[in-house]
């Protein structure tokens, strides 16, 4: 039974990791070939074309934009692998009976945004749409956990979703928040 319950941990610690780290490494190799980026293209066409220097300077203002676009998602994806080794030294902790929530002021949107970040290049891959249309909502949450389980609800969607896309959305009252 511990061989068992140590095999079913082991799967789903390796699937979780999975998700983020297959956004670090796509985006990743984007930004090791940038000469494959829209960008990129339009800016090497106006140096070749001779454009005037606004016109240069506008793409590569647009090189630019897209590159630490990029790198702000290869960010969110390790923040989200790092969150998930906690989890896992967490876990290790309920085993113990000692976790604690840390419960705080959080911006729904915020959270929701980052998981669409780290999540999106994956929908991207699949060719799906992945939205949301939260606006913004303070709540009392563990942001952390919070994050963290809805990466593997919306991670868990794009996996199985083979067309169209994936919404996220809530509804809220006084006291309960569904999302």
């Amino acid at each position: 039974a511990a061989n068992r319950a140590k095999t079913d941990f082991l799967n789903i610690v390796s699937h979780e990791l999975r998700t983020p780290l297959t956004s670090v490494i796509g985006y990743a190799r984007f930004l090791e070939n940038v000469d494959v980026l829209p960008s990129f293209k339009a800016l090497d066409n106006a140096i070749r074309d001779a454009a005037t220097q606004t016109e240069r300077k506008e793409a590569l203002d647009k090189m630019r934009s897209e590159v630490a676009e990029m790198s702000n998602r290869i960010t969110v994806a390790s923040d989200n692998l790092i969150g998930l080794i906690n989890d896992i030294l967490d876990r290790a902790k309920l085993e113990a009976e000692s976790v604690e929530l840390a419960i705080k002021p959080t911006d729904l949107k915020n959270i929701i945004q980052s998981v669409i970040d780290g999540l999106s290049f994956k929908a991207a891959e699949k060719g799906i749409e992945l939205t949301t249309d939260v606006e913004s909502l303070q709540i009392k949450a563990d942001p952390n956990r919070l994050q963290q389980a809805l990466i593997n609800v919306v991670g868990n969607a794009i996996k199985f979703t083979d067309t169209g896309g994936v919404s996220i959305t809530a509804d809220y009252n006084d006291t309960d928040v569904r999302i």
